[in-house]
């Protein structure tokens, strides 16, 4: 296997009044991926994957400041590429889920549009209310997809094209209102809707099983939140919550039903201690509710597993 990316950036930005901003930028990707995949007991058995870019890719963006409120507006195209185990037809389990999985060698890149507003306010010392929509225009998205109705070996195709269309909110602020303590205690988080389509090739219109569904991997709803304490005597404390809903892990094909993971949250807390300038002790809790991670095609439990509880302490000396 053998990965080779060439690339060249540049920037140019624009100010008027210093209340109007123009970015506009530009980066040139050469990109060389092979994939050889080969059968010790078998000598005449070898594949070779190669995927060969040469990518120019724009962005730009505008900035209009009013006193405490900002309004931006974006455009940028980025690309998303298989990786050596999505390439290569050898096959490996999940260590996770337990299921088989085996690479596709014909994957294209991706490209991808983006399209963005928002529009922040900031209020007080640091804090903020940020609110956005978006779009995305994906050429060739990759998704994993069941191999045959027959196994459960999983595999990747590319879609014909999808699009991503939502709204984002964001807020930060100080729970300073609360009085005494609460100036140390701040909240965050920001949560996403997501409205996805994928367009199926017409050659693949007899195989795949739906022909209307949300791109594999995209949540319709995506949460994170989190409470911190930060005072200035050297200690943080940070809960965190993560939660996206259903999403389509594997896509269905001859009439076998699209595999859903179901929706999932994930609490964890994270506990620093700076004890002068040299020591430092941070405490993590990950996944402290455990809950079950679950796939699911229609009422059918397919696969059900706990990633566990990790807790860890590590300890820090800078000289």
């Amino acid at each position: 296997a053998q990965n080779e990316l060439n690339a060249f950036y540049g920037e140019v930005e624009f100010n008027f009044d210093d209340r109007l901003r123009f970015t506009l930028g530009a980066r040139q990707e050469d990109f060389t991926q092979t994939a050889d995949t080969f059968d010790l007991f078998n000598p005449t058995y070898g594949v070779q994957a190669k995927l060969e870019q040469d990518a120019l890719m724009p962005a730009f963006s505008a900035t209009y400041i009013n006193n405490d409120h900002q309004f931006r507006l974006a455009y940028s195209e980025t690309v998303s590429r298989p990786d050596f185990r999505e390439l290569s037809p050898a096959m490996f389990t999940n260590p996770m889920t337990g299921t088989e999985v085996v690479g596709n060698p014909n994957l294209k890149i991706t490209d991808i549009k983006n399209y963005d507003f928002r529009w922040e306010w900031y209020f007080g010392y640091t804090d903020y209310v940020s609110a956005g929509i978006f779009y995305k225009e994906f050429t060739n998205p990759i998704e994993a997809s069941i191999q045959s109705p027959i196994n459960r070996v999983m595999t990747f195709i590319n879609a014909a094209s999808a699009e991503n269309q939502g709204v984002e909110l964001e807020v930060f602020k100080t729970l300073d209102f609360l009085g005494g303590i609460g100036e140390d205690f701040y909240f965050q988080g920001n949560v996403s809707y997501i409205d996805s389509t994928v367009t199926i090739a017409p050659e693949d219109r007899g195989v795949l099983t739906n022909m209307t569904r949300p791109l594999q991997g995209q949540s319709d709803w995506l949460l994170n939140a989190q409470i911190g304490y930060e005072p200035f005597s050297g200690t943080t404390a940070t809960l965190l919550y993560h939660y996206y809903g259903d999403r389509v892990s594997q896509v269905g094909i001859e009439s076998v039903p699209d595999f859903y993971e179901q929706a999932f949250g994930e609490l964890n807390f994270v506990f620093i201690r700076e004890l002068n300038d040299n020591w430092k002790v941070t405490a993590k809790a990950k996944n402290i509710t455990d809950q079950r991670n679950e796939v699911r095609v229609s009422d059918y439990l397919v696969n059900g597993y706990f990633m566990g509880r990790e807790i860890s302490l590590q300890v820090d000396y800078t000289f």
